[in-house]
């Protein structure tokens, strides 16, 4: 692991620079120059202050999330999830999910398998929350049949959309049964069983799946009574709104939007 904070900071640019222009290759810039220009910059600063709001209240639905790993705040939190955050804007395939359970894990000598669990917990209170309120907002939202929007090289429909729906519907459904059957004890010890008669792959490497999934199951721990549910549930709803209020509160600096 590089060490040298100097060296960090270098790659880190140079990365967001290459990743930054990967993103704007398809892009006419004199086209979203003269765009970033029409727009009002002020709705910018509230818009800062709700996602700070939304940040923070990601960290205190993980501390609810942590309990059975210690007593943490969210300020103690928010620090190793803001770095999982700033990660996953530079790296594709959500590695700053697997860095932020790393960080936490390394700076409080904890398992990396029980926080990433945790992890795991929120994404599928994610998509479950964002399916419930998919519908809500596809009602409120007219969207012609034949809508279709371009980026470069790629191109987006209406019939997209929906198959994006779809996808993330058949997601939380392999996470959530994937979930429960981790937490349910039968179920755990079945697949360990079976981990630990796999022919052909070394012992050490088969105790350290069945320990590995162990440390996955206390990560659930946190959801193991009707109030945790209710309370993660209630958050993540708090989250999301507030999301989607930074993203209508940012509408309003474009021409044409108004309050």
């Amino acid at each position: 692991m590089i060490r040298n904070r100097k060296v960090q900071l270098g790659i880190g640019l140079l990365l967001s620079a290459l990743f930054l222009y990967l993103a704007l290759r398809p892009v006419s810039l004199p086209d979203l120059a003269q765009a970033l220009q029409t727009v009002n910059w002020l709705w910018a600063i509230p818009v800062v202050g709700i996602t700070f709001l939304s940040m923070y209240l990601r960290a205190v639905r993980w501390r609810w999330l942590m309990r059975p790993e210690g007593n943490f705040t969210a300020g103690r939190l928010f620090g190793p999830m803001m770095a999982g955050f700033g990660i996953n804007s530079i790296f594709p395939g959500r590695l700053g999910e697997f860095a932020r359970a790393y960080i936490l894990a390394r700076g409080e000598r904890l398992s990396a398998a029980a926080v990433f669990a945790t992890i795991v917990v929120e994404r599928i209170f994610d998509s479950v929350v964002l399916l419930v309120l998919l519908p809500v907002a596809l009602a409120s939202t007219r969207i012609d049949p034949g809508f279709t929007i371009s980026y470069g090289q790629f191109t987006v429909t209406h019939a997209d959309i929906e198959g994006l729906a779809h996808k993330l519907a058949v997601m939380c459904g392999v996470l959530s049964i994937g979930a429960v059957l981790m937490m349910w004890g039968p179920s755990r010890r079945l697949v360990q069983g079976v981990i630990a008669r796999v022919p052909l792959v070394p012992r050490h490497l088969r105790d350290a799946l069945v320990r590995l999934l162990d440390n996955f199951a206390r990560g659930f721990a946190s959801l193991r009574d009707a109030r945790s549910w209710v309370v993660v549930t209630l958050q993540t709803v708090a989250i999301w709104l507030t999301v989607g209020w930074s993203f209508q509160v940012m509408a309003y600096g474009f021409e044409g939007m108004s309050m």
